[in-house]
């Protein structure tokens, strides 16, 4: 799946996509499906289509939402943490645990996870790069960065590269 992840990892669609998002190397994606090469799939219980190609699969639905940053009057809801109830789960048979319809093998399953930009699987080292691991990670810190209210740390970029230059 790593090709497909990266095919829309810098992608959006919205057609005039945020300065912020222009700033990270986002580009204007009408047809996902298209820029990816993977099959859709209709879903039971919720109207996006899944995808064919992934392994595992789950229909979700939104039953609560937080907004984040609620004490910075400017960005009050830019970033949102949703909670889903998965509906259904679809697994290729290949990784259901012998003798169970409904558990996975965990000795079969190698599921891919991004840490700090980078694609990680259960075994030691990196997968494969990630197209988000190219973004500079500083320039998502303005995304969070209020320009109304300052907080203890908006200014500690310069404080933390010294004190690394001291102990290196």
């Amino acid at each position: 799946m790593v090709g497909a992840i990266n095919a829309l990892a810098t992608t959006t669609g919205t057609p005039q996509p945020s300065a912020s998002k222009l700033a990270r190397g986002y580009r204007f994606v009408r047809d996902k499906w298209a820029a990816t090469g993977l099959t859709p799939q209709d879903a039971a219980f919720v109207a996006p289509q899944r995808v064919r190609e992934c392994p595992v699969q789950l229909e979700c639905e939104v039953v609560a939402e937080l907004e984040l940053l609620r004490d910075l009057p400017d960005l009050r809801g830019a970033l949102v943490v949703l909670e889903a109830r998965v509906l259904r789960v679809h697994v290729v048979d290949a990784l259901r645990l012998p003798g169970h319809a409904n558990r996975i093998d965990p000795d079969r399953w190698r599921p891919l996870i991004m840490s700090f930009q980078q694609l990680y699987g259960l075994a030691p080292g990196r997968v494969a790069e990630s197209m988000l691991g190219r973004v500079d990670e500083e320039k998502y810190r303005l995304v969070t960065r209020s320009r109304v209210v300052k907080l203890d740390g908006d200014d500690d970029k310069e404080i933390v590269e010294q004190e690394f230059k001291v102990k290196s």
